[in-house]
């Protein structure tokens, strides 16, 4: 049976307190990542976005956690993919509407953090790499796009990411529960490649608390029951795509247009049991 939901300002200082921690020794590793380049801070990025996929693997509805079923998995293949055709027949606007939806994923995310921190994360996680390093997120939304973005959406971004900053700096002030990480995600928008940071803010403050918050209620065998097999399944097909693409025998659009097809469906059916 599931255990009693945590709730208020306990949940926030038992699920949040290490969170900080756990970040600054992936602070560390993406550090060494950016020294070494570009390339492998990318690829470390991307491999921050695979470790957190099984945080969203399991069916989390009604106070239990279970593995996906068989019709259940068809219907999130086939809204994935008629996303991922939306996004090759127009990018810029799919790309916009995912954006939007990964702010109000992370918002929510039941995190143990307080809500302006985690305001401040999800607006850096969209906007802060557009405000701090707008150079480098211009040039990776080119390749996502397959076009040069607007610029009307890199001012909104930069935006987001301006007020992102602010809140960050005032729940600090407050010290909320997550100040510290919200900080932590505003240096990682200014130190690091855009995909870098956005990995170490989806991985570090997103995938792993709620992780962390799902082997606390249910158990560790629970969890691991209900997502072994999709986590292991979305593992080797992320490998599979990013060799296609290195290989070159996948286009890169249609790549990112596969990501952010199976990606949207999680954001807008994961009750993150808050």
């Amino acid at each position: 049976m599931a255990s009693r939901p945590i709730s208020g300002s306990n949940r926030g200082s038992r699920l949040g307190a290490g969170a900080p921690y756990v970040f600054i020794a992936l602070f560390a590793v993406a550090g060494l990542a950016q020294l070494a380049g570009s390339g492998l801070a990318l690829a470390v990025g991307l491999a921050l976005f695979v470790l957190g996929l099984g945080h969203g693997a399991g069916d989390e509805n009604d106070g239990e956690l279970r593995a996906y079923s068989s019709v259940l998995v068809a219907a999130y293949v086939v809204t994935g993919l008629a996303i991922a055709a939306l996004y090759l027949a127009w990018p810029v606007l799919c790309l916009s509407i995912f954006l939007a939806f990964s702010a109000w994923h992370f918002a929510r995310s039941d995190s143990g953090m307080d809500l302006l921190p985690r305001l401040a994360i999800a607006g850096l996680a969209v906007g802060g790499s557009a405000l701090l390093r707008p150079e480098a997120t211009a040039y990776v939304f080119t390749a996502a796009l397959g076009e040069t973005p607007p610029a009307l959406l890199m001012l909104l971004l930069a935006v987001v990411g301006g007020a992102a900053l602010l809140a960050a700096a005032t729940s600090m002030a407050l010290r909320h529960a997550g100040a510290k990480s919200a900080g932590l995600a505003a240096l990682a928008c200014f130190l690091f490649h855009p995909v870098l940071a956005v990995g170490l803010i989806f991985f570090g403050m997103h995938a792993l608390p709620v992780q962390k918050r799902q082997v606390a209620r249910y158990g560790a065998s629970q969890v691991l029951k209900a997502i072994a097999l999709p986590t292991a399944v979305a593992t080797l097909a992320a490998g599979t795509i990013a060799l296609a693409v290195w290989s070159g025998w996948l286009a890169l659009d249609l790549a990112v247009a596969l990501a952010f097809g199976m990606a949207t469906p999680h954001m807008l059916t994961e009750r993150l049991e808050r």
